[in-house]
């Protein structure tokens, strides 16, 4: 329901297992992991292996992973979800899938204050919300929300896994 040309801020990125859809809706992103391997995965994806394998060249000679442009569309970036080295107000939408679990509940916090500062309207998560060791309660991320709200609370694979989304109240 985006329309083309909306900008997505997609952390874990992880594999881009996105990118087809973010691709076939035209939306622009900004993916970016904790994991520079991800990235390459990612990256194989959407260029040519020698353009990666120039990218990979040129980060191991800096030793540092630099953001890779992909083509007009997306940019792959290293980076942590929990202080995001983003502009306030930078993407139109947040996504946040399959990292909760990863988090400690101050960090799912923190994340979420982070999302909310980068995102314009709209910030979409997933997180096992009960009967699991690593769940997260709703009420942990509406805790987390300042100015926005929860408009949709719908199950994933099963009831306790949620897709959320929040948007400015």
């Amino acid at each position: 329901e985006l329309p083309a040309g909306t900008s997505v801020f997609d952390c874990p990125f992880g594999t881009g297992r996105f990118l087809a859809s973010y691709a076939k809706h035209g939306l622009d992103f900004v993916g970016m992991d904790i994991s520079g391997d991800m990235l390459v995965q990612s990256a194989l994806k959407l260029l040519p292996e020698p353009e990666v394998e120039k990218w990979v060249a040129a980060c191991n000679a800096k030793n540092t992973i630099m953001p890779m442009r992909i083509k007009d569309r997306g940019v792959l970036a290293i980076g942590d979800v929990r202080k995001l080295e983003l502009p306030d107000k930078s993407v139109d939408v947040a996504v946040a899938c399959r990292i909760t679990r990863w988090l400690s509940p101050p960090d799912c916090q923190q994340m979420m204050r982070e999302l909310q500062r980068v995102a314009r309207n709209r910030i979409i998560w997933t997180a096992r919300v009960a009967n699991h060791r690593e769940a997260r309660s709703t009420e942990l991320f509406e805790s987390a929300l300042s100015g926005w709200k929860i408009t949709r609370n719908e199950a994933g694979v099963d009831v306790d896994y949620r897709v959320l989304m929040a948007e400015l109240a």
